[in-house]
């Protein structure tokens, strides 16, 4: 990926976000998406983040999760979700020096023998170690070795650690949740890498999971979030040692902390479900009456 300049990568995100409603008893956050806009209703005196505690964490995941089909191809998946068009995701991959076509066995072999090989083994062995499959968050679909996704969403796995034992209290029962974590954890990466991109573009889903991550977690938390994902970015980006890796997504999750950490996984998997998307479920959600999420699409909203 090309070197990014991080103040100047951010600037965007200013535009993006702007504060509305500054004499009433509500904050709006409007997000202009480029495809309409979405109008974040949030209360005067909720800029301190939404709590999020374990029983109600794991209560309302477990039942988030049964509507997450697990993805065979997660990062593919992911890029589907979070992107328009197979142009966008085209776009996004020439970006990051890749192409949509696999590479070709020989092609395959050769990159085998370079600089991310002993960091595509030392992931197989931690999955092992873990007593989960070697491939275990299935990073591997495209080739054999972690590409720039699959070191990013490995990185969101390291940064979750200190609510995934939670996590999979939650999943207990279900028929595969090595898969839906997997399909959950690409997705995240996925959604914070569209902060990358030079021109930002995305469907519904992304713009909404922005909006209701503000409204319980606040502008500043998210903003912080941002910065600290993309100075991952920058960091992962020529890291080839499975420590350093480590460290580097240890080191973010330090910076989401476990409470923001427990209302990203509840948002993002009540986003990627099946039956409905977080619009639908979001009056559901634990915190839900305090974040006070009111999101509009279209024409409507644009009188606001």
């Amino acid at each position: 990926m090309p070197g990014v300049n991080l103040m100047k990568r951010c600037a965007w995100v200013v535009l993006l976000v702007l504060l509305v409603g500054c004499g009433t008893t509500t904050r709006a956050v409007r997000l202009d998406t480029g495809r309409g806009k979405l109008l974040v209703h949030v209360p005067r005196g909720g800029e301190e983040p939404v709590k999020l505690h374990e029983g109600e964490f794991k209560q309302t995941l477990a039942e988030l999760a049964r509507d997450v089909r697990p993805a065979s191809n997660p990062l593919r998946n992911a890029r589907r979700l979070m992107f328009d068009s197979p142009w966008q995701e085209e776009v996004y991959l020439k970006w990051t020096g890749r192409q949509l076509l696999l590479d070709s066995e020989a092609e395959s072999a050769q990159r085998a023998a370079g600089v991310y090989l002993e960091l595509t083994q030392a992931y197989g062995r931690w999955c092992e170690h873990k007593g989960r499959p070697r491939d275990c968050l299935s990073l591997l679909k495209d080739g054999p070795l972690l590409n720039e996704d699959g070191r990013y969403a490995l990185a969101m796995e390291f940064a979750l650690g200190s609510v995934w034992n939670e996590t999979m209290d939650a999943f207990k029962g279900m028929a595969n949740p090595e898969a839906v974590r997997a399909t959950i954890v690409s997705a995240m990466a996925m959604y914070m890498t569209l902060w990358l991109l030079p021109e930002p573009a995305s469907k519904g889903l992304a713009a909404i999971l922005t909006a209701s991550l503000i409204a319980y977690l606040g502008v500043d938390t998210v903003w912080s979030l941002m910065q600290g994902w993309m100075q991952l970015v920058e960091e992962v980006k020529g890291v080839t040692s499975f420590a350093e890796l480590r460290e580097i997504g240890e080191r973010f999750g330090r910076v989401m902390g476990k409470n923001a950490a427990r209302i990203f996984i509840m948002l993002a998997t009540a986003a990627i479900g099946n039956t409905a998307g977080l619009a639908m479920k979001g009056p559901g959600l634990p915190g839900y009456s305090r974040a006070a999420v009111l999101a509009e699409t279209g024409e409507s909203t644009k009188a606001h």
